[in-house]
Order: structure tokens, then sequence, then C-alpha cells
């Protein structure tokens, strides 16, 4: 799932966003920066716990132009689930205190980005936050009025909600599904039925570390929950744990 979730981020979107000259919230294994660019940004920002991502935006703003190298840099996934969860809920924590940081003043947000770019940051960055917060309760809430058969009494307001909350989910599966067997095409991964199965579980349980990112942002905004690497010696069931590169990195000029 990590390997499908990386081909899809940096060779499909990551290049396409560069393509049509739109905000990157960067990734930050492999990044190449020019020293006074960086500096004239203000460099990374000690207190988000996705600096890249924020990095990304206020490069954005600068007016700086981000491109994709044709390059690869190997990646270690998590090992075990518990350490995926946690990198998870800093990476949805990151994104909303991006979120919150740069779109806190909305006018001046469109301003410095343009209409067309900040309504892409907005879609990128908000779109991923606010889908794992409200998506899964929205989704469940109108399957309940279907079943129970409290939709037959509904009003046609309710009805139509309904009916596009369904076509969003039908939709949000065929944006999981379609990037990814495309990414995995380009990687030559193997598209086992499986992987193709569980990814809406896999999608649901980036919904549940979103929820607790919410709360750990709350609670504890700049705990950084580190994740653990250097891990690729270790053999799990007599294999070794084999990772997938990155393609499409960006790089700032």
């Amino acid at each position: 799932m990590f390997a499908v979730e990386y081909a899809t981020l940096f060779d499909l979107i990551n290049p396409g966003l560069a393509a049509l000259d739109l905000p990157i919230p960067l990734g930050g294994t492999s990044n190449h920066f020019r020293v006074e660019t960086l500096r004239r940004v203000g460099a990374w920002d000690a207190w988000n716990v996705t600096e890249d991502a924020d990095l990304g935006m206020r490069l954005a703003f600068a007016g700086v132009r981000v491109a994709t190298l044709a390059s690869s840099t190997a990646e270690e996934a998590p090992v075990v689930f518990a350490s995926w969860f946690r990198q998870r809920v800093r990476w949805q924590k990151g994104w909303m205190q991006t979120l919150i940081v740069h779109s806190r003043r909305p006018l001046c947000f469109a301003g410095a980005l343009g209409r067309c770019r900040a309504l892409a940051a907005l879609a990128l960055i908000g779109g991923s936050t606010l889908g794992g917060l409200c998506g899964p309760p929205l989704f469940f809430a109108a399957v309940w009025r279907a079943v129970s058969g409290q939709l037959a009494a509904a009003s046609v307001w309710q009805i139509t909600g309904d009916l596009a909350i369904y076509l969003l989910a039908v939709s949000g599966l065929m944006t999981m599904a379609i990037p990814g067997l495309t990414a995995m095409r380009r990687r030559r991964i193997a598209a086992r039925p499986s992987i193709l199965a569980t990814l809406p579980l896999y999608y649901a349980l980036i919904c549940v570390a979103t929820w607790a990112a919410l709360f750990d942002l709350a609670i504890r905004p700049h705990h950084w929950a580190k994740t653990e690497h250097g891990l690729r010696r270790i053999r799990s069931a007599g294999r070794p744990i084999v990772q997938g590169p990155k393609r499409g990195r960006p790089i700032s000029i």
C-alpha cells in the first residue's frame, strides 16, 4: 500500500502539479534547493511537523518555481502498523497546521497565489484533511438512512444530498483505484487483486489517523511522532523487507 501510494504521489500527482505550475507540498526525503532561495523564504518552520509541506507553500507564495526530477530515492516504509499510524497522524496534523497558517487570511492567500493556484492548494491540502474528517461520517449516515428505511420518508433535499454523497463515494473509490493502477503499471508493481480490494480499507485507516491528528493538534500541536528508520535489514517471515523507490522528486529553481 505504501509503495502504491508513493508511486501515485511522486510519479503522477507531483509531476502533474509541477507541469501545471501549481503549489506542491514537498516531500521531505529528497529535495534540492538553491540556498539563497531557501533563505529568502525563511527555510523550514521548526514548529510545523510537516515542515516540507509548509515550505512548499511558502515557495509558492514567493513565486518560486518547483519542478520534478526524473530520478528515484529509496524510501523505507514503516515496518509495523503502529509506526505507520503514528507517522500518518503526524503527516495529517502537519497538513492541518499548514492549512491553518496559510489560509488564515483568505484574501491575502488568494491574492498571493492567484485564484486558480489558491483553489488548487485548498483542494489538495484542505480536501485531504476535510475528506478524512467528514467523508466517513457523511457516508455512513447516508447508508444508514437507506438501509433503515428513513430515506423513503426523507425530503427532496435530503434525498438529493444522499445521492450526492453516494456519487462522491463512488468517484472517491475511482480516484483511489485509477491513479493507483496507473502508478503500479508505470512502476511495474504486480497488480494483485488483494491490493486493489483493500485500498478502501487503507484509506479508511487514513481517515482514522486524520481524526487522531485533529485531537493531537488540539492537545500537543508541536509534538513530533518520530518514525524509526534504518530497519531495512530486519527480516519478516524469513524474507527481507523490500522498499520501493520514489520518482519525480521536487526541486526548487
